[in-house]
């Protein structure tokens, strides 16, 4: 909105039809003691004049003698993406859509990170179920794509849903880790022309892990980049300019990444000072409770410490002989995992846990 301060308080009772104007239609106008707001209906792009008529009264009954004008600039959102919501799991459906945001572009890079599931237990190790860390480790880059976004108004955060259907029946176990990235390629932002001529630096190729380094570039290969480049100040210099290159590569908001695991089993976990484990399953499609699932309990050497299987109920009760990393859990082709270690536990302090042991 737009904020005018006076020096005394409007008077509040007073008719601003006609005194107070914009050069921009669909707004109202709210008198909050000394300040005069501006609300549009949608949101302002660009310049905005606002006109102050001679007759708007204080709280003591003066008169504005003459005609004021300012000009407000408001600038276009910048162009960014990231995911919607917080969940990760995906439980069964025929068709699995990943909620997205953006605005001001038109396309968006998709690159596929896949976290296999025999490497479970060592992603476990050093993360939780949505970590990041060492990922090279366990899984590998699969693919990047541009998806083309519908049109839509500009300077409008708008939701978009990718489909991840085929994604996962390809490849239906373990985590998936996707990231959304965007370059001035993909940009809807408004550049001058000779701007809008360069050709946009592109995302970086990715590069999977075959060994515990990656090859080390030459120093004379960062030097030639620099000086390609026109140097490294001016291009942190532009970081805030979305016709810069330097904006996607150093700003807020142009990459975000999200795990994503497809799985119809939800798992709950409670321990006891005498070292049983009580697990609930259900069916996260439907809520009921999961009989028939088998559960393996495993320390952090990946070695089982417990097992069992859960009742009618969705209930089972494991007797372990270790300390738990995580356990999992199977019902068919499906699969589930919970962390267990003591970082990874609801504090008792949050509940009331008084009365008898």
């Amino acid at each position: 909105y737009i904020l005018a301060l006076f020096s005394d308080n409007l008077k509040p009772d007073q008719p601003l039809r006609g005194l107070i104007t914009l050069d921009q239609s669909g707004y109202t106008v709210r008198v909050e003691n000394n300040m005069l707001k501006v609300y549009p209906e949608r949101r302002f792009i660009g310049k905005v004049t606002l006109t102050l008529q001679p007759g708007l009264r204080n709280s003591k009954g003066t008169r504005l003698e003459k005609q004021f004008q300012e000009t407000v600039f408001f600038p276009s959102q910048k162009p960014q993406v990231r995911f919607a919501g917080k969940g990760m799991i995906l439980p069964e459906n025929k068709v699995l859509m990943i909620p997205v945001e953006a605005v001001n572009v038109h396309s968006v890079q998709v690159t596929d990170f896949k976290i296999y599931e025999n490497n479970m237990g060592q992603f476990l190790q050093t993360n939780k179920l949505d970590g990041a860390e060492d990922l090279h480790r366990v899984g590998r880059y699969l693919w990047r794509k541009t998806i083309h976004l519908p049109s839509i108004d500009p300077d409008r955060w708008q939701r978009y849903n990718l489909d991840a259907t085929e994604l996962l029946q390809k490849a239906p176990r373990g985590i998936f880790r996707l990231e959304l990235s965007i370059n001035r390629k993909n940009s809807n932002y408004s550049c001058a022309k000779e701007e809008n001529d360069i050709p946009a630096v592109e995302e970086e190729p990715f590069k999977n892990y075959d060994d515990l380094h990656v090859k080390e570039s030459s120093q004379w290969d960062y030097y030639e980049e620099g000086y390609n480049s026109g140097g490294g100040n001016r291009d942190w210099h532009d970081r805030e300019d979305p016709c810069k290159d330097a904006y996607y590569k150093h700003a807020a908001g142009i990459k975000d990444s999200r795990s994503f695991m497809a799985s119809n089993i939800g798992l709950l976990a409670k321990s006891d000072q005498k070292g049983r484990l009580l697990v609930a399953a259900s069916n996260l499609a439907t809520s009921d409770p999961l009989a028939g699932v088998t559960v393996s309990v495993l320390n952090f050497q990946k070695q089982e410490v417990g097992s069992g299987v859960t009742d009618g109920g969705g209930f089972a009760e494991i007797a372990l002989s270790g300390v738990p990393l995580f356990l999992e859990g199977r019902k068919g082709e499906d699969a589930g995992y919970l962390k267990l270690n003591a970082g990874s536990a609801i504090p008792v302090t949050h509940f009331d846990v008084g009365g008898d042991e």
